[in-house]
């Protein structure tokens, strides 16, 4: 696997890097999602319409794995038991890069996905807790709040791709519920502001801790 990215719940990985994964699949590399619960307590739907969703989803961004840990929606915590589960997913899949929300953020199940990728990115390098695996990056996309990004993805070519794989979501996003009715534009919006700060059209924000190295700074 060359991308991994861990999501709270089924939505949020297409929301915050939604056109980093379409750019990736463009590009050769293999790409998948793990969700960290079912999204089970949405107001606007039951687990089962929510893992149709995330289907149909799953296949127009072309992902080689979709797949959903048992974590319970509402009560994710980074724990040391969360975290040995998700460093097991990383040796499985053996990810050169990771991708997973931004730590600050308004719905604790983000903070605590957030937290518990940190640590099993770690966890997944010790010998004395299987075979080890080191990523080359660890990437944090954005979801509510806004961060410094290190870096602004180009999706120009893929935005509409991006929205179209959104609208599969139709229980969360075409729901008349405060906060998620607002999503779709907002992402738009969003994604336009972005974009304008590197002079493309759409761009997608992301974080890292530390530095990203650059050997050619004439055409990174």
């Amino acid at each position: 696997m060359d991308v991994l990215a861990f999501s709270p719940h089924p939505d949020d990985a297409e929301l915050g890097t939604g056109g980093f994964l379409l750019e990736m699949r463009k590009k050769g590399y293999t790409t998948g999602i793990v969700d960290l619960t079912a999204g089970e307590l949405s107001s606007a739907a039951t687990a089962e319409i929510r893992a149709a969703e995330s289907e149909e989803a799953s296949r127009l961004l072309d992902l080689e794995v979709r797949e959903t840990m048992n974590f319970r929606d509402g009560s994710l915590t980074d724990s040391f038991d969360s975290r040995l589960q998700v460093a097991e997913i990383i040796r499985r899949y053996k990810p050169r890069v990771v991708l997973a929300p931004y730590h600050e953020d308004r719905h604790p199940d983000h903070v605590a996905c957030s937290l518990t990728v940190k640590s099993a990115v770690l966890y997944a390098r010790l010998k004395k807790l299987g075979e080890p695996h080191y990523l080359t990056h660890l990437y944090y996309y954005m979801l509510n709040t806004p961060f410094a990004p290190t870096f602004i993805m180009d999706i120009s070519h893929s935005f509409e791709k991006k929205m179209e794989v959104l609208s599969c979501y139709r229980s969360q996003f075409g729901a008349e519920i405060p906060l998620l009715k607002d999503y779709i534009p907002h992402a738009r919006t969003k994604a336009s502001y972005y974009g304008s700060l590197v002079s493309v059209a759409y761009g997608e924000p992301f974080g890292i801790e530390g530095f990203l190295k650059v050997s050619d700074p004439v055409n990174p």
